[in-house]
Parts: structure tokens; C-alpha cells; sequence
């Protein structure tokens, strides 16, 4: 969520990256402060899963800041898992490293199936990393966590990883409407024609520029008020019977001529 947030406030630049970096790291950090225990000096937390996401949607910078960030730490806790730790922390910005070139970087559209796949890769190389233990060790360690790192771990990864995307589809969405906004006003801007946008209760709420060149009307003084004040008495029944249909159907599509009050006083 938080990484969500900072997408939308902050431009994708060196900053931006670097910031999520710490903040992908931060959360790997919270997790190995947390972990699960295997035996004195060997722990299993979540950060292959946050750190291999930080480099797949963010790339090598944020990979290498939240990788960073937790091999300080499990140096710090030391223990005869200390250089499996460092292994998967490594494996897991280089694994995620490497796919944001593949995919993230080429705008591949990512399923839940490249998660599943992504996720699967990373924590087999997990298990792999156990070799780096004190060989009396590593058959017992394989035999009590291989079973969790390959179902837990890649479905948590396809988790967050649908998160980290939604906000990020929700990101391009917005952009798209705010650019589709800026289109239509200025096309309505720089229109001859006039474009009035009305309310349900007949109020303008909306005057193109070109109507002050045809009314004589400044658009602040025609913004406001309702179509009763502007439009001929004669001509204001057809008016009434078409906006009767337009609100039954308002994909209706009618012409209807009508006379406009002008600045002079006539219509």
C-alpha cells in the first residue's frame, strides 16, 4: 500500500526508486526480526519474497538497497545460517534483477502465472542456497522447510505481486484520464463551435470560450445560470420535451434549434 502511495507521488526517477528500495528493505527487515525459528542460528522470514519483488518492479537499484539493507542485518544476527542468509538475499536481487529486464522493462503484462513462475524460481534457488550451511546441517534443514518455501512462498509472492500491480494499473489508468481530460479541454478550448455541459437541473455549468465571442457574454456570467434565464420563452417547451428524453436516454443523440439571449439585449 505504502508503495502504492509513493507511486503516485513521486515521479519515477533515481529518487523514487531509491526510496522504494528502503522501504521494500525496511519491510524485509521487519520480517527477519520476526522469523521463524529452524534451530539456533537459522531463520526463515519473507525477505526472498520482498526483495526479488523490489527488484522485478523496481529494478536494480531498489534490489540492491533492500538486499543491502538485509545482509546488514543477518550479519548482525550472525549464527551458522548467517552466509545462507547472505546467499538468499543476493539470489533474490539478482533473480529479480534480472526478470525486471525481462519482463517489467519490456511492459510484458504480468499474470498470475508469471508470479507463480517467478516466485518458484526464486525459492528453489532458496533451497539450493542451503549448501551454504555447515554440512551437518542441511538435510534437516532441506527436510523441514522445502515443503513451505515451495507453496508458501511463491503464493505469497503472487500476492503481494498482484498488490504491487494494481496500484500500478491504477497509476496508468489515472494518467490515461488526466492526458484524455487535458485532450478534450483543450479540443473544446479551441473549438469555433460552443459546448455548454448542463447539470440535471438545467444549470450550466459549463460555457466553451467561443460562447462569449457569439453571446457577448463574458463566461463568467453565463456559468451558473439556467437554461430558463438564457433561452427564448417561445423555444423553451421543445427545449423542456428534449431534455426529458436526453435524461430518459442519455445516449440520445437530437439537434434542436433554439434562440440564446445576447449581451444587446436581443436573441
Amino acid at each position: 500500500m505504502i508503495s502504492g502511495f509513493l507511486l503516485q507521488r513521486f515521479k519515477r526517477g533515481k529518487f523514487f526508486l531509491i526510496i522504494q528500495g528502503f522501504l521494500f528493505g525496511f519491510s524485509a527487515c521487519i520480517g527477519m526480526l520476526k522469523p521463524v525459528i529452524v534451530s539456533k542460528g537459522l531463520i526463515f522470514d519473507g525477505r526472498s519474497v520482498m526483495i526479488s519483488l523490489s527488484g522485478l518492479f523496481y529494478g536494480p537499484i531498489a534490489a540492491f538497497i533492500s538486499g543491502i539493507m538485509t545482509i546488514i542485518l543477518r550479519i548482525h544476527q550472525g549464527g551458522a545460517g548467517m552466509k545462507m542468509g547472505i546467499s538468499v538475499s543476493t539470489l533474490s536481487a539478482l533473480v529479480g534483477t534480472i526478470f525486471y529486464f525481462l519482463w517489467t522493462k519490456k511492459n510484458k503484462t504480468l499474470s498470475t502465472l508469471h508470479f507463480l513462475l517467478f516466485g518458484l524460481l526464486v525459492h528453489i534457488g532458496m533451497l539450493f542456497c542451503i549448501y551454504a550451511l555447515p554440512q551437518e546441517m542441511r538435510y534437516n534443514t532441506f527436510h523441514k522447510i522445502w515443503l513451505s518455501v515451495i507453496i508458501i512462498y511463491p503464493f505469497v509472492t503472487i500476492l503481494i505481486g498482484h498488490i504491487l500491480l494494481d496500484a500500478k494499473k491504477q497509476l496508468f489508468l489515472k494518467k490515461e484520464l488526466q492526458a484524455s481530460e487535458e485532450r478534450f479541454r483543450l479540443l473544446v478550448k479551441n473549438s469555433s463551435d460552443t459546448v455548454v455541459i448542463l447539470d440535471k437541473n438545467g444549470i450550466e455549468r459549463y460555457v466553451s470560450p467561443s460562447a462569449e465571442r457569439l453571446t457577448g457574454f463574458p463566461i463568467s456570467e453565463l456559468e451558473g445560470k439556467s437554461i430558463q434565464e438564457v433561452i427564448h420563452p417561445e423555444d423553451l417547451p421543445k427545449i423542456f420535451d428534449l431534455w426529458q428524453k436526453v435524461l430518459a436516454d442519455p445516449s440520445l443523440v437530437a439537434t434542436v434549434q433554439f434562440r440564446h439571449i445576447l449581451k444587446s439585449g436581443g436573441w
